[in-house]
């Protein structure tokens, strides 16, 4: 298939999904027929199993295909990632990258209701007909049917859909501000390491509870400014990293939260896996340390939280028109370049304050593959996946400039090459110079649609 066809599909199906999709707003847990207080979850190495840890998904109708009567599952803990099989093995992976076609496909069921049971449904695969979601051994699993059809089996693949209360919940992004410096909060240092920090490099962050290890009463705490992105410990010291799918991440991103165990109307972290270890701050950075019992280690590791203050917006998605090229929008081939096209499908995130953190930048955000940010690399406009380094920052930060050329249209201005702006030139995205002529400023200038 051409890129231009292929893409037009895409833009059809994405169109189809959009009007026909309905995610249900209530979190289901998938329950077992024959093993009934277990649910379809993760177990500790991040594998999809059936277990007794509360596990959430939401139902998507249409499934990802949008293909009427067929459902895909998206976890409430880790949104983005879907239930897909991979060489017949369910797996719980992110919707970014690689064959889109075949994502969509492997994370599409049909629900049989009632198939072999009263009140319980049976998933059958899209695209392995006669396939049907199953487990084994506690491990689940795209599995034919068996000849003879077995009770066993009938029980294995039938699931209930369950409306649980035990909800993993995340809270409104929250500023956690120091007890002895009360006008620094958790922030991080121009090199992303977490420390008490003042604005701009303060930081909000989602109490996700339970936390990442499934554990009652745990939290964990992900990033605003980063969506999947959270706090943990490596080597006694705390650091800001993606979710990873490990045992070990899960722990040591987990902690228990103590109200006013240290310091009377503040909250204190204590690790999940280090018993009597706190969060606390040294030198202004972040870090694991036992509980000494002074009143130093006290403010050091306590902290109020507030969630009133000013927020990292995400507004949009938005397609970006071209002023002199009034039908096309700044968008992606295949090879992740970035050129105006005549496609629908890419659309944008503008993130206020970008990701440096100056006021009055932006950063775009592709709101197809989430995660990836417009930058510039070499004078060329590429979208690259978030990279926790001092170069990609600034290169994927702009100023917005409203009505700089013309009355109704912005320009983006580089924040780290002045005078540069983003134009295109034979249809392909660049950063160049501005050089006084109507027709750079034609090539420069945007606007915004829904």
């Amino acid at each position: 298939m051409s890129r231009i066809g292929w893409k037009a599909w895409v833009t059809f199906t994405m169109l189809i999904t959009t009007a026909m999709s309905d995610k249900t707003d209530r979190p289901r847990r998938l329950m077992s027929h024959n093993l009934p207080s277990f649910n379809i979850g993760l177990n500790a190495d991040g594998l999809v199993t059936i277990t007794t840890t509360p596990e959430l998904f939401r139902i998507v109708s249409p499934g990802l295909m949008g293909i009427r009567s067929t459902v895909s599952f998206e976890s409430v803990r880790y949104p983005g990632r879907y239930l897909r099989h991979r060489g017949w093995v369910l797996h719980l992976d992110t919707f970014t990258e690689g064959n889109h076609l075949l994502f969509r496909k492997d994370a599409t069921f049909y629900p049989r209701h009632g198939k072999y049971f009263d009140g319980y449904t049976a998933y059958e695969s899209y695209n392995a007909p006669n396939r049907f979601i199953h487990h084994q051994d506690l491990r689940l699993r795209v599995s034919p049917l068996p000849n003879p059809l077995t009770d066993v089996f009938k029980k294995e693949a039938s699931f209930m859909e369950s409306e649980d209360t035990l909800a993993i919940t995340k809270t409104a992004p929250t500023e956690f501000i120091s007890a002895n410096f009360p006008l620094m909060s958790i922030g991080f240092t121009t090199s992303n390491l977490p420390q008490i920090a003042t604005s701009p490099w303060l930081e909000r962050f989602r109490v996700v509870s339970p936390g990442l290890n499934g554990q009652c009463g745990t939290v964990s705490l992900e990033s605003e400014r980063y969506p999947g992105h959270y706090l943990r410990h490596r080597g006694f010291l705390i650091h800001l990293d993606a979710f990873q799918e490990k045992n070990i991440f899960f722990h040591d991103a987990s902690f228990w939260m103590r109200e006013g165990i240290l310091t009377q109307g503040y909250v204190s972290f204590e690790s999940y896996n280090f018993p009597n270890r706190y969060i606390r701050h040294q030198g202004y950075r972040l870090k694991l340390h036992v509980y000494d019992g002074s009143s130093l280690f006290k403010a050091d590791a306590s902290f109020m939280r507030n969630s009133d203050s000013i927020t990292i917006r995400r507004e949009g998605p938005y397609h970006l028109f071209s002023k002199n090229a009034a039908h096309k929008t700044i968008g992606l081939d295949n090879a992740g370049l970035s050129y105006l096209l005549d496609s629908r499908e890419d659309k944008f995130h503008i993130v206020r304050p970008g990701l440096t953190g100056e006021p009055g930048t932006i950063s775009l955000a592709s709101a197809l593959y989430p995660g990836h940010y417009l930058r510039h690399r070499n004078l060329l406009m590429h979208l690259d996946p978030f990279e926790e380094t001092s170069l990609y920052k600034p290169d994927a930060t702009f100023y917005l400039r409203p009505n700089h050329f013309f009355q109704g249209y912005f320009t983006l201005e580089s924040t780290n090459t002045k005078n540069y702006f983003v134009r295109h030139q034979y249809h392909r995205m660049k950063l160049h110079r501005y050089d006084g002529t109507e027709l750079f400023r034609l090539d420069s200038s945007y606007k915004l649609e829904i």
